[in-house]
């Protein structure tokens, strides 16, 4: 071997030893509870889960269920409350993980091949769905320190897949986080044309910010059918934010959909007096088909208070 050759050699198992020295040195940092690291509790935690197995018979059935109130008692459980923030943080990150992008194609693939090669070949990753939904589980067994998983779950609402949102979101309900930087995510889906992501973040979280109501309001101005329905709702139980939707609910009014006629005047009602300029919509939605539209129509003009000749003008069998 020549010099050039061994210097390179020497070289590359230099650069070898300072990256294993790096990820020694950053194992031996992390913070134990009894030796075993957050990561390595939790996997104790999720072999535990067998444990608190329970079998119901019904109907001459045998069906299995797991005990989760004592799952989440469980030793390896309280060793990760014992590690507190630093256990939230992994916990959190877990949530976040999604399968890698080639996995979904991998499985298809494998699923096609005949069982004696399918024997032989690579295992694709374990699809992580039902481990996202065990550390969410094991999250909520942490208590005060599990705060410090906020931070990560939020940032996470802004580009995670939307596989893996249902589950963070679940996650970060019962957590303190920051209205503020959601309201940012949401307007990142938004802006890359990703309304359904967004509109499921408002519904998740019970967002009642203006920035929700303008979501809303585009999802209700959306040609698909269920997501309009989804926004109405929303825009039914959001409270004065709903304001901003105000000239979409206005239109929804004469919609074709009675359903959706109905919600906007619910959430017209529930605008008070901040629905005045809907007046004169309101004013012919009480001549509605429905008779469930007319009472909501009658609803949201008492709360507006008009002067006495705008009230004569309401249709004689508006209920009062």
């Amino acid at each position: 071997m020549n010099g050039s050759r061994r210097r390179l050699v020497l070289g590359g198992l230099l650069v070898l030893l300072v990256v294993a020295a790096f990820l020694l040195a950053r194992l031996a940092r992390k913070p134990t509870c009894e030796g075993k690291t957050a990561a390595q509790w939790f996997q104790q935690f999720l072999a535990a889960q067998g444990n608190y197995r329970k079998a119901f018979h019904t109907k001459g059935e045998t069906v299995y269920t797991i005990d989760v109130s004592a799952w989440s008692r469980d030793p390896a459980a309280q060793a990760l409350c014992v590690l507190g923030p630093d256990a939230a943080r992994y916990l959190a990150n877990e949530i976040r993980r999604g399968d890698p992008i080639w996995a979904p194609t991998y499985w298809k693939l494998v699923s096609k091949v005949p069982p004696q090669i399918r024997r032989i070949v690579p295992s694709a990753p374990a699809p992580s769905d039902l481990t996202r939904r065990h550390a969410a589980l094991a999250l909520r067994a942490l208590g005060t320190n599990a705060a410090a998983a906020a931070p990560i779950l939020v940032a996470s609402l802004k580009d995670c897949d939307s596989l893996v949102l249902p589950d963070v979101a679940a996650a970060l309900r019962d957590l303190p986080f920051d209205l503020e930087k959601v309201d940012g995510a949401m307007e990142a889906r938004e802006r890359s044309g990703q309304i359904t992501n967004a509109l499921q973040i408002v519904e998740e979280l019970s967002v009642r910010t203006p920035t929700a109501a303008r979501i809303l309001a585009k999802a209700l101005s959306s040609a698909d059918p269920v997501m309009r329905r989804r926004a109405a709702y929303t825009l039914e139980h959001i409270g004065p934010a709903a304001v901003v939707a105000l000239p979409v609910l206005r239109a929804t009014l004469t919609d074709e959909d009675a359903e959706l006629r109905y919600t906007a005047a619910c959430a017209l009602d529930n605008l008070g007096t901040n629905a005045r300029p809907a007046f004169p919509e309101l004013i012919r939605a009480t001549n509605d088909a429905s008779i469930m539209v007319r009472r909501a129509a009658a609803r949201a003009l008492q709360k507006i208070n008009r002067d006495p000749a705008a009230t004569s003008s309401m249709s004689p069998d508006m209920p009062k």
